[in-house]
């Protein structure tokens, strides 16, 4: 099982869905803890959800269990930065990655980021930075 990575950054749709089309994914999960951008509506959930719909491929939100903004005060440091380590022993987090490893195993999925490449993992986008 290899489950993906891209990052929406500033791509157009059509450009995030021909990459995902190239690669044969069937599922995007979504691990934006806010599925919403002013500069790039067309990345909204609802708006990301319709696209996806049209052109068969599924949609899973995760942001609540697997996003870098967690709603525990407890989860950050005093600067207010995210203290992955903590989140990860979280039993959200723990059932958030459970889900997503058991969705990576039925069907093609990647998972969806706000940035063009997130730090130490696999990116369909780094092969096609450009698209």
């Amino acid at each position: 099982m290899i489950i993906y990575t891209v990052g929406h950054s500033n791509l157009s749709i059509a450009g995030l869905l021909a990459i995902l089309q190239q690669h044969g994914i069937s599922l995007l999960a979504d691990v934006r803890s806010a599925p919403h951008s002013r500069l790039w509506p067309q990345f909204n959930q609802r708006e990301l959800q319709n696209s996806l719909r049209d052109e068969g491929i599924g949609y899973f939100f995760l942001g609540k269990e697997l996003g870098g903004r967690p709603e525990d005060d407890h989860l950050r440091s005093t600067s207010g930065s995210s203290n992955y380590d903590a989140m990860a022993r979280t039993p959200l987090y723990r059932r958030g990655l459970s889900q997503l490893l058991t969705v990576g195993n039925q069907q093609p999925t990647t998972i969806l980021v706000q940035r063009g490449r997130p730090p130490s993992l696999p990116s369909l986008q780094a092969r096609y930075p450009h698209a």
